[in-house]
């Protein structure tokens, strides 16, 4: 894997690409099949926002979440979602008659509106966009754009390209008369939909049971659809997690199966003591394969080196007196002892960086918490801060000045996304409740 630096530089130009496909039209000129389907895939998740990763380690963050909730994001609510988005594309696909991308957004809308009123206006609901159902302008990334990537990895969605790219090109195919000759399932770029993505039969591209579908069509045009599933649609989800290649060995699938839904994350719960992740792992660690543990295990010092540098981080942004001047306070005498097991060589090789900058910061790092040298911990992580920025203009720790008395910059201990793993389990675990098939 590239180093941080080079990742960054590769981001940046992803980016310019991005604003260019935005304003004119673009083929692939001198692009491999690998090289387009790279470029796509980069594209889909730029806007993908989480927490901000001030000091570079959201690739061995990410690489755990990953592995241990597959097809999961920091922006997703409901479990819901993974279904309704399928059955709008379907409905879209077979009564739009305009601009397929337009009606698709609308019929997302209109979905989530229903769930709000469904809800009773329950912020609880978390219902996507739910602020501005009643405004001309909506939200910038719909369901679909949110769940799209998780679609693919529970096996729903069977292609590899982007979701723009699936519009673009499903409503060409669409347009395209019967009979006419024309429907040859071959795109401009010379590379046959059939043998990529399926796309001149739009429907092998997607798993959804006829009972779900036609429970979907009447709710909605009853108006009545509901942001919790039906014990139909848990049932479809359950079986997708348990047996989708991308997800059928995770910890997503394990808590499923074992009935483990009580999952709740909280990056700053007990924070000098043991991360909300750590406990959770904690109590299931004895009863998971050896290999799920084995990740778990890794998980959890990743944990424990990242929490205090954070801590530090924002007790050096501080300018007087704050919250994490004091959080440090109480976990300076643990500091060390956290860093007794922490395996960084099998953590950054099983993440793609070893002998990287990012492997070296955290070497050092470690070092420096165990050896109780944390005046050189600073220095590491100011370093490390203005190697991710680039520019050192950009860096936090050059102008604490710039920051609000009491900001928290960063983020607590990493979960991993556990909390929103956590929604989806409890999600389908309540389908059965409701119904009485606990």
């Amino acid at each position: 894997m590239q180093n941080e630096r080079d990742r960054k530089h590769e981001v940046q130009k992803l980016r310019w690409v991005w604003i260019r496909v935005c304003h004119m039209r673009l083929g692939w000129v001198d692009f491999s099949r690998e090289a387009r389907k790279q470029a796509l895939d980069a594209l889909d998740t730029l806007g993908e926002k989480g927490t901000v990763d001030e000091l570079g380690i959201g690739v061995l963050r990410d690489m755990f979440a990953d592995a241990l909730f597959p097809g999961t994001s920091t922006i997703q609510t409901r479990a819901k979602y993974f279904v309704l988005v399928p059955c709008c594309v379907r409905r879209v696909m077979e009564k739009a008659k305009g601009h397929l991308r337009s009606e698709l957004r609308d019929i997302e809308k209109t979905c989530c509106r229903q769930m709000w009123n469904h809800c009773g206006y329950d912020s609880d609901a978390r219902i996507i966009g739910r602020r501005n159902l009643n405004l001309g302008e909506w939200v910038q990334r719909t369901p679909s754009e949110i769940y799209w990537a998780g679609l693919r990895t529970m096996g729903i969605l069977r292609t590899k390209v982007s979701r723009g790219l699936w519009i673009a090109h499903a409503e060409r195919t669409r347009a395209e008369p019967a009979g006419s000759g024309e429907r040859s399932g071959i795109r401009e770029e010379g590379i046959r939909d059939d043998e990529e993505t399926r796309l001149s039969d739009w429907m092998a591209d997607w798993v959804l049971p006829r009972n779900v579908y036609g429970a979907f069509t009447v709710a909605f045009e009853q108006k009545n659809l509901s942001p919790d599933l039906t014990s139909a649609e848990a049932a479809f989800l359950r079986e997708q997690i348990l047996s989708a290649g991308g997800t059928k060995d995770s910890l997503l699938a394990w808590c499923l199966e074992n009935g483990v839904a009580d999952v709740v994350g909280d990056s700053f719960a007990a924070s000098e003591k043991l991360s909300p992740f750590g406990r959770f792992a904690q109590s299931i660690r004895r009863r998971v394969p050896r290999e799920m543990a084995d990740w778990l295990d890794l998980a959890c010092a990743f944990n424990r080196l990242v929490f205090p540098a954070r801590v530090l981080y924002n007790k050096m942004l501080a300018v007087t007196e704050t919250n994490a001047a004091s959080l440090w306070r109480r976990i300076e005498q643990r500091v060390p002892e956290w860093m007794e097991g922490i395996d960084l060589a099998e953590i950054c090789r099983r993440g793609g960086v070893s002998q990287s900058k990012l492997s070296l910061f955290l070497s050092g790092l470690r070092d420096a918490f165990r050896t109780r040298n944390f005046a050189h911990a600073e220095v590491l992580i100011r370093d490390r801060e203005i190697a991710v920025k680039i520019n050192p203009d950009r860096a936090k720790l050059n102008h604490p000045e710039k920051i609000e008395p009491g900001t928290w910059v960063g983020g607590g201990w990493l979960d991993y996304r556990l909390e929103n793993a956590g929604r989806i389990l409890r999600d389908i675990a309540e389908a059965g409740w409701r119904d009485g098939h606990a």
